[in-house]
């Protein structure tokens, strides 16, 4: 991958000048994305040009990929192919990482992803007591730290080209976590913490550190489910396994509070596993989104769903938006840890309030229409006159509104 490309989206933020674990696409020679910052949003991409509708902004390949603890004899360590059976080739060191063949098992280890240390320190999972989707949590997380313990030393405060200095930027919601949900993520870690000392001669990263590390997992991460592993085509997670929340963006947060970013598309029922892109959690969630992702074979690619001027913000829907908007914004708020203020939530809750004031409209009409009925017998029975005709409802209504509007 072209580390020009790199710097092009990473505009900005020199201290992800070298980072290329992903690529940008180009378009005459301009950065398709660059990265903006104010206060309110945090970091957001921007379009660096105009682009038209179906351009790609971004490609990039997984930082790093972990199965479900209740998958990981079905499920291949090395290539994610779902076997919907147990598996017969194992790590008999570890006994934490299962394979579909013996080719996937020697490349696995071939690609440092299952090294010596590594196997050292998953060898004391068996005892673990957190469940399936916590476990994948912790697993990616060890993942990270290795790859942050076996860059070269020069290079460790960074991580260099190993993508950590950028995860250690992603966002961490462990401060927004119920009391529970912490608890749970603090013990987790707390566990591997012990298993990374009895292996690992450098003191590890202090626990609160961990905590935030693991919070920017379950933040930030995608599910991999059952029909996207068998098609190819492996959409974000929206609900957790274990978790007070529903989803991670599909299953891909859950086992915390249950976050991760959603992918358009069928909702799926079944969560193989999660994964975190580095540049892809930088897009922004707006329930108008202006880009759709899609993913494969752990590499996603960002596309336009619709024409952009250049500066406007390039941003993804991290649950389904075809949601109502109520519903959009409990998960959001759950799941998310923010409120969305975008046009489509705006007019929605704009909406409401005009609803709000028809029924308070309609309720003190029938009091007012029942007490005029009422005076009105009363007149007949004692020989007055009739009562004047009531007013058009309907009319009020239209007018009430319009005021509401005008405001």
């Amino acid at each position: 991958m072209e580390e020009a490309g790199v710097k092009g989206l990473l505009c900005g933020l020199p201290l992800y000048e070298k980072l290329v674990t992903g690529s940008v696409e180009c378009k005459d020679g301009e950065p398709v994305a660059v990265v903006s910052f104010d206060e309110a949003r945090g970091r957001y991409l921007v379009a660096g040009s105009s682009l038209k509708q179906g351009d790609v902004v971004l490609r990039s390949d997984a930082f790093e990929r972990g199965i479900l603890g209740n998958y990981k004899k079905r499920v291949c360590s090395f290539c994610f192919k779902d076997a919907k059976k147990r598996l017969h080739i194992h790590c008999r060191d570890c006994e934490q990482a299962w394979y579909c063949s013996e080719a996937c098992r020697e490349a696995h280890k071939r690609s440092g992803g299952h090294s010596l240390l590594h196997c050292k320190i998953l060898s004391g999972f068996g005892s673990s007591k957190f469940n399936g989707a916590m476990e994948s949590i912790i697993k990616i997380l060890l993942a990270v730290l290795l790859k942050r313990v076996e860059a070269e030393p020069s290079r460790r405060g960074g991580g260099g080209g190993t993508g950590y200095e950028l995860f250690n930027h992603l966002q961490s919601h462990a401060d927004d976590l119920l009391p529970r949900s912490k608890k749970d993520l603090k013990d987790a870690c707390s566990f591997l913490r012990k298993q990374m000392q009895r292996h690992h001669e450098e003191a590890p990263l202090p626990l609160d550190e961990l905590v935030h590390h693991a919070s920017r997992i379950e933040s930030n991460c995608f599910g991999i489910f059952e029909e996207a592993a068998e098609a190819g085509d492996q959409g974000p997670s929206t609900s957790a396994e274990g978790g007070e929340g529903d989803a991670p963006r599909g299953e891909g947060s859950g086992g915390v509070n249950g976050s991760s970013q959603q992918q358009r598309g069928p909702q799926r029922d079944v969560m193989l596993g999660r994964e975190v892109y580095l540049e892809a959690s930088m897009f922004n969630h707006s329930c108008e989104p202006t880009c759709v992702m899609s993913r494969s074979s752990g590499a996603c690619e960002v596309s336009l769903l619709r024409d952009v001027d250049q500066g406007e913000e390039l941003t993804i829907s991290y649950i389904d938006e075809t949601k109502p908007g109520a519903h959009r914004r409990k998960e959001l708020k759950r799941n998310y840890h923010f409120d969305c203020h975008c046009r489509k939530c705006e007019l929605d809750l704009l909406a409401l309030r005009g609803g709000k004031k028809y029924n308070h409209l309609h309720k003190k009409k029938a009091k007012k229409k029942g007490k005029g009925r009422a005076s009105k017998e009363g007149s007949a029975g004692s020989g007055g006159g009739a009562a004047p005709p009531a007013m058009n409802f309907e009319s009020q209504v239209d007018q009430a509104m319009q005021k509401f509007l005008a405001l």
